[in-house]
């Protein structure tokens, strides 16, 4: 498996990630969402999920960049934090290979 993921990201360049805004998605989980460095992010999960991982690629989701900061599966508790966080909305950034912006 190594040779595999190491030949998937051998040439992708250092990227800078923004995660910003906590958004709810079905069944119960908490985003934080990738609001730059999507298309690289992308790539990457494509390069790793082809070869010996491509079997367990699920073609009943589209691939979409974040971080799952929560899974709730009371409702109520779920709206709440969804409201909880709705006012947090500073960036948060980071650098695959690099340093952060300034």
């Amino acid at each position: 498996m190594k040779p595999n993921i190491e030949q998937a990201v051998h040439d992708i360049h250092p990227f800078q990630v923004r995660l910003q805004s906590i958004t709810g998605h079905e069944g119960g989980y908490l985003f934080l969402n990738v609001t730059r460095g999507n298309d690289q992010l992308i790539e990457l999960h494509d390069r790793l999920y082809s070869g010996p991982l491509a079997a367990h690629l699920s073609s009943e989701h589209t691939y979409v960049p974040h971080v799952t900061v929560g899974h709730l599966t009371d409702k109520t508790a779920f709206l709440e934090a969804l409201e909880a966080t709705r006012l947090v909305n500073t960036p948060h950034w980071a650098t695959k290979g690099g340093r952060q912006p300034r």
